[in-house]
């Protein structure tokens, strides 16, 4: 399990923004120790969503295509 493993400096984001750089920083930790099943857990559940759906319609677009782009590498 990781956990306290976040450590970007983002600035000024949204919650939901948040969220999903510490998915992909999740996901980039998980890809160098060499894991194979994941389970995401969050609270967020617009980041749940747009993971899930793969949603572009959103300003994270491009971080939710980078999180969609790992999680099918995994499969």
């Amino acid at each position: 399990m990781l956990r306290n493993v976040f450590r970007l400096y983002l600035g000024n984001c949204t919650a939901v923004e948040a969220e999903l750089w510490g998915i992909l920083d999740g996901l980039n930790i998980i890809l160098d120790r060499s894991f194979r099943r994941v389970i995401i857990h969050t609270y967020s559940i617009e980041a749940a969503n747009a993971i899930q759906e793969g949603s572009s319609a959103t300003s994270n677009s491009a971080l939710v295509r980078r999180i969609r782009f790992i999680l099918d590498g995994l499969k």
